[in-house]
């Protein structure tokens, strides 16, 4: 009898295991199977539009960045001619066509119930790089606080605990002072800086718990910490990436996308029609607008943005080809310029 009962609980168990496998981890396996083989067919679907928009971008912006004497001048409106004028609306169109190509392959993606794939990992690490470089402006805080420390460092020395908590202390007196979106400390008058700058090593003092400079060191000092705090920022926010990304889409069927990109000539349609809501080309105009590439990036933060982004464009380009090398988007020349650029910033 103890022997039936033990065969019966034997077989039991040995059905319940079978079902449990064939229904539950079996399906879980497929399904985990299904979603790597549909999220890697949505990402070669757009792999080489995507690779095509970062190519692109990677070849306008080494113009502007590395080639003195033609791309040096080609964002600035002082002369204005309809070569510099083209030149900087397909500036901004190119970079508005990748956040493009980028927000499509994240909505398609998004449609798979968000499911991972390690194959596609290194391109949404690219991605992601290059979202962060035009959204994140964290450094400029730490670049203000090290250079008004160096400016006053007979008064304060060492390293106090607390920076990140002072850094964006001295944010909030700079802003308290600077009112206008995109105002520059440097448009104040006299007094006025006088008294930002007095402020601003007063909040130092309390931290450092010393007595601020005195009168004469923040006259003498006055002029270059402006320079300091008339750092031209222009951020381009991920919220405001992805929604000019959803600007630059259109419902398609071609080779199984959902969407693909508006053309040059719709763009430029866009641009030139005031009824329009142009807010998105401008806040992408924002970063390039007057931008002389020739002044030290102390000056303007913009400059370290586009690098950030040649960079980011570049190892987007990189990880593209080496997912597939067959692909015929990224030519030898495109990857050597790539692989230079990393070097360069390396």
């Amino acid at each position: 009898m103890n022997e039936k009962l033990s065969a019966a609980l034997i077989g039991a168990v040995a059905a319940v295991t079978i079902v449990f496998v064939r229904d539950f981890l079996l399906k879980i396996w497929l399904d985990s199977r299904e979603a790597k083989r549909n999220s890697l067919e949505v990402f070669r679907r757009y792999a080489d539009p995507l690779s095509t928009a970062a190519v692109d971008v990677l070849w306008r912006l080494d113009e502007i960045l590395h080639k003195p004497g033609r791309g040096a001048y080609l964002l600035l409106s002082n002369p204005e001619t309809s070569f510099n004028t083209y030149k900087r609306l397909s500036t901004t169109y190119r970079l508005a066509a990748l956040f493009g190509w980028i927000r499509a392959f994240k909505r398609e993606l998004s449609f798979l119930g968000g499911r991972d794939d390690e194959q596609i990992r290194g391109i949404k690490d690219a991605v992601a790089n290059l979202e962060a470089g035009l959204a994140d402006g964290e450094h400029i805080e730490a670049t203000r606080l090290e250079a008004l420390l160096d400016l006053w460092k007979n008064s304060f020395n060492g390293s106090p605990g607390g920076k990140e908590a002072l850094q964006i202390k001295l944010e909030r007196v700079l802003r308290s002072h600077v009112h206008e979106p995109g105002q520059l400390a440097a448009a104040l008058t006299d007094e006025q800086q006088l008294s930002l700058c007095k402020e601003l090593a007063e909040a130092i003092a309390a931290v450092y718990e010393k007595s601020p400079p005195n009168d004469r060191v923040i006259r003498e000092t006055q002029a270059r910490a402006v320079q300091v705090l008339s750092l031209r920022e222009s951020w381009l926010y991920r919220d405001w990436q992805s929604a000019i990304g959803d600007t630059m889409l259109r419902e398609t069927a071609m080779e199984g996308r959902l969407f693909e990109v508006i053309g040059f000539g719709d763009f430029e349609e866009i641009a030139d029609d005031s009824e329009l809501p142009n807010r998105w080309i401008n806040r992408i105009s924002a970063i390039t607008d007057d931008l002389d590439v020739t002044q030290p990036p102390q000056f303007d933060a913009r400059l370290q943005q586009l690098r950030n982004t040649i960079v980011a464009s570049s190892r987007l380009i990189i990880a593209l080809a080496e997912e597939d090398p067959r692909r015929r988007i990224p030519l030898q020349s495109n990857l050597r310029l790539a692989r230079d650029v990393v070097r360069r910033y390396a």
